[in-house]
């Protein structure tokens, strides 16, 4: 084939596949939240056991700078219908400055969640959530312990020790999720084209509800505000 003949071809197969690599079965979206948020107030709660091994007192942290995070961010975006899936990367709620970090963590439904103490104090970790309850005793810093999630659904946890400490971790079925960066904006990639239910859901506001179309070659977009 001619030289010429080949540079015509390249520029013809260019032309024809280029627009189906561009934000191809992408769903985006921002998140607003306009409704206050107040604090939680839980009773009926255990009573936090107090360790005499490292640190027998300490302050109440709840006006911390973890109290006054973008609350955007604590945000979780997922697709309810798409094709279910599974991960083998383990993902980590750390306790550190006597808070968990994150706030939020979603994951796949068989997840390996490590728990380790970054803290120069015992933490002891628990939860009573229908999801998954369990009771991690008292470690000291630098130990770790973990847990597989097998059940969907949203588990609360707190710690023994410290009776402000609190977080979630919201195991989700498919890995078609996403949470808002500090722009307020989401990006959910590869969905199979099809129509879907996509929820978000904030710890202290509940859920909302949208459908959207993907099709085939473009993407979708879905804002949802609080």
């Amino acid at each position: 084939m001619r030289r010429g003949a080949c540079v015509v071809l390249s520029f013809i197969l260019f032309v024809l596949l280029e627009p189906m690599s561009v934000s191809a079965e992408t769903l985006r979206g921002k998140v607003e939240i306009k409704t206050p948020i107040r604090k939680v107030v839980r009773r009926n709660r255990r009573q936090p056991l107090r360790s005499n091994q490292d640190d027998r007192s300490y302050t109440d942290r709840s006006g911390s700078k973890s109290e006054n995070r973008d609350e955007v961010r604590s945000v979780v975006v997922s697709v309810m219908n798409a094709p279910i899936t599974k991960s083998s990367t383990p993902a980590v709620m750390r306790q550190k400055d006597r808070n968990f970090i994150p706030f939020v963590l979603p994951v796949m439904v068989g997840t390996k969640v490590e728990f380790p103490n970054d803290d120069k104090i015992y933490h002891g970790v628990y939860s009573e959530s229908k999801a998954r309850a369990f009771e991690l005793p008292q470690y000291a810093n630098g130990e770790s312990r973990s847990l597989v999630f097998e059940k969907p659904g949203v588990v609360e946890l707190f710690c023994h020790i410290h009776a402000h400490m609190n977080a979630f971790i919201v195991i989700l079925e498919n890995g078609f999720f996403a949470q808002p960066g500090s722009d307020h904006a989401y990006t959910i990639k590869e969905l199979p084209p099809g129509k879907y239910t996509v929820k978000a859901w904030h710890p202290r506001l509940g859920s909302k509800l949208e459908t959207v179309e993907i099709k085939a070659g473009q993407s979708a977009s879905l804002d949802f505000t609080f």
